[in-house]
């Protein structure tokens, strides 16, 4: 092998491995972050619960499930997440947290229809 292909391909060899450096501490990062949001949402259940319940007159709703796989950070800034009530998935909602000086409060969301049964 010439001095010339072995400059090239070490030179090829830590390009690739820069670039899978790269990739994993990125989604090392990722995960980071969406563990992060998930221990807000959790801490903030109740939050949540209230608002889902806010229409809910004749208390039709037995159970809030929070689907923690759907969690994302909302282009909009705040959190974004669904889930669903009464464990239908049918009747599912979805919700923006935002966070102002370290209090979390609904942003904006859409709340499920609860049929009469």
């Amino acid at each position: 092998m010439t001095r010339t292909m072995k400059i090239i391909i070490s030179s090829v060899a830590i390009l690739v491995i820069a670039l899978g450096g790269g990739v994993v501490y990125r989604h090392e990062k990722q995960l980071a972050v969406h563990q992060e949001m998930v221990k807000i949402v959790k801490e903030n259940k109740s939050v949540i619960e209230e608002y889902v319940r806010l229409k809910d007159d004749n208390h039709k709703i037995q159970r809030v499930v929070i689907d923690y796989q759907s969690i994302q950070h909302s282009p909009m800034g705040g959190i974004s997440l669904t889930g669903y009530v009464n464990n239908d998935p049918s009747n599912d909602f979805s919700v923006i947290l935002a966070m102002n000086k370290g209090h979390v409060a609904i942003q904006s969301g859409q709340l499920p229809e609860v049929s009469e049964q």
